[in-house]
């Protein structure tokens, strides 16, 4: 079998450090912008009953 480390599937740490998931998942302010603009388009509001 083929060792993990030579095949297109990456290890990932367990622990995920708190700075990490800041650093990755909080949106850039052009990414806040862009999500912004898209709010203004009736089309991609999200139908409220």
């Amino acid at each position: 079998m083929t060792s993990v480390d030579l095949t297109a599937y990456p290890r990932f740490a367990r622990v995920v450090s708190a700075w990490e998931l800041v650093e990755v998942f909080t949106p850039t302010d052009a990414e806040m912008e862009a999500a912004r603009g898209r709010m203004q388009d009736p089309k991609f509001r999200t139908p409220t009953w």
